[in-house]
């Protein structure tokens, strides 16, 4: 085989590995190839495939007895070892080769702190001999990563790229779970400028095993009860993304950003001046309820009492919020629910959320359907086959268990389900039940073509909902939604008219938002 044969066989061998680390091979073989790219990533793919490229680099004996000394200090296995003084070897190739770390890794200050880049400390000054203008903290970096061991892979994605990016991913799925776990859909707006730099200092805090003390005399999650929840769910996904969980401070300093939001919130208290409580519990629960909405609200506010919802009828308007020990399905968005009336931290935390469902519906002026909210373009079909209704259902529901959403256990039961009582109601059939699992999950489909057994069918929505539903006002919602579609003969000729998701959205939006 030629050299000229050979050569390509090694830059596709190298360009192989270099696409996962964003590295490009940049020139031609009989002129000059070098690698371009971010130079921790380039240092990155050296270390991780070509170490045999710095194998001829030797390192003094001094270095090599304080690596030794290191190794045992931190009980380092070889590989570890071995990584260590090929980083290191890198290292010394690139600033030779005068390619030096970017200054944007600078922004990461907790690397400073940590004890991973204290243990290698001793290298500096060797880098700084090899040449004295470098930024040596920076030029470690690269070792500091051959150290943090399981942490490692999520460094690498803060460093080489960008960290607003993982950061939004963050956010945009704690909004999705303040909406699923609570029915309240925030906005993004609550994720200010101060929160998010906070966020990103937490995950290098968690990166560097860096702990944190609240220095802070009082229970944060009882003070701000709602605030601690939205912290939670933060959390949650921020240990989601790291792979580490989040500490107790932490999420006490995170419950105090989201209480400073709510305090500003908790002003519109005073637009607040009526209130209604309805409530079947004993006289002396009903003073207590009234003591700890007055407590919320002050003493001005007027607070009156009814036993049933159906004395609502006339005089809703007359209140600015109604709450309520009573679930009923047909509620609207002033209603405040309450299961445990003893618990004054739930009612306040019940008052945040809907403080902060108000201020969303200002912003975007309507609700949209909830039903929205769990189905996207992958979940709405059109049939164009005549079928019976049977095997429409098993369609969506094969549909659920190809997508990993649910087991054969859901069919099962659904199909179980309509032997016993059939799930069709005029124009529209609503084929639902439990299953074990956390989401609710949603297949709505459009017929084209006359159903065989059914002739008026003309949409089909499947519901999978988790066996053990964590908010059963949201689950009522949905229901009402889909059954408020069912009756409304107008709404169904005007969605049928769609054959695509963009469309259909738009019209739900427009004739059923709130």
């Amino acid at each position: 085989m030629s050299v000229k044969d050979v050569i390509p066989n090694i830059i596709n061998e190298i360009r192989k590995p270099s696409r996962t680390y964003d590295v490009k091979i940049i020139g031609k073989p009989n002129v000059g190839l070098y690698l371009s790219g971010e130079e921790y990533n380039i240092r990155k793919l050296v270390i991780d495939h070509f170490p045999g490229s710095v194998k001829n680099i030797s390192l003094n004996e001094k270095l090599l007895n304080e690596f030794l000394y290191l190794s045992k200090e931190l009980k380092l296995d070889n590989n570890t070892y071995e990584s260590l003084k090929t980083a290191l070897k890198v290292t010394i190739k690139r600033i030779k080769s005068n390619c030096f770390m970017s200054s944007k890794s600078l922004n990461y200050s907790y690397i400073y702190e940590s004890l991973e880049y204290k243990s290698l400390k001793f290298t500096t000054d060797y880098l700084k001999n090899i040449n004295s203008h470098i930024n040596s903290k920076e030029e470690i970096l690269i070792l500091v990563t051959q150290l943090i061991g399981r942490r490692a892979t999520f460094l690498d994605e803060i460093i080489s790229s960008n960290d607003e990016k993982i950061i939004n991913q963050i956010i945009t799925q704690t909004i999705k779970d303040v909406k699923k776990y609570f029915n309240i859909q925030i906005d993004k707006s609550l994720f200010s400028k101060d929160i998010r730099l906070h966020i990103k200092h937490l995950i290098n805090r968690l990166i560097f095993n860096i702990k944190i003390k609240t220095d802070i005399g009082l229970d944060i999650s009882s003070q701000f009860p709602f605030a601690f929840e939205l912290s939670k769910v933060l959390g949650s996904n921020i240990s989601k993304v790291a792979n580490i969980e989040v500490s107790k401070d932490e999420l006490n300093y995170l419950t105090i950003y989201f209480s400073v939001y709510l305090e500003r919130l908790e002003q519109n208290l005073n637009d607040i001046k009526t209130i209604i409580l309805i409530t079947q519990e004993g006289l002396s629960v009903k003073k207590l309820l009234i003591n700890n909405i007055s407590n919320i609200f002050g003493n001005t506010i007027n607070i009156n009492t009814i036993d049933r919802y159906e004395d609502l009828n006339n005089i809703e308007n007359d209140y600015d919020l109604i709450i309520s020990t009573i679930i009923n399905r047909n509620s609207t968005d002033k209603v405040i629910y309450i299961d445990n009336p003893f618990d004054r931290n739930l009612l306040k935390s019940k008052i945040e959320q809907f403080l902060i469902y108000k201020e969303y519906l200002i912003k975007n002026n309507f609700r949209k359907p909830i039903i929205l909210d769990f189905v996207t373009e992958s979940d709405f079909y059109i049939f164009n086959d005549n079928l019976y209704y049977q095997q429409y259902i098993d369609y969506l529901a094969d549909e659920l268990i190809k997508e990993n959403k649910v087991t054969s256990h859901f069919k099962y039961k659904l199909n179980k389900r309509e032997k016993k009582s059939n799930t069709v109601t005029g124009h529209l059939g609503f084929p639902h039940t439990g299953y074990n699992g956390d989401d609710i999950c949603i297949k709505i489909a459009f017929l084209n073509t006359q159903c065989l057994d059914y002739k008026d069918l003309k949409i089909i929505i499947l519901v999978a909902t988790p066996d053990s539903m964590k908010n059963e006002y949201l689950l009522i919602k949905i229901y009402e939604e889909i059954l408020s579609i069912a009756s409304n003969n107008y709404l169904i000729s005007k969605l049928q008219n769609h054959n695509n998701f963009q469309d259909f959205s738009k019209t739900l939006i427009e004739e059923m938002s709130e």
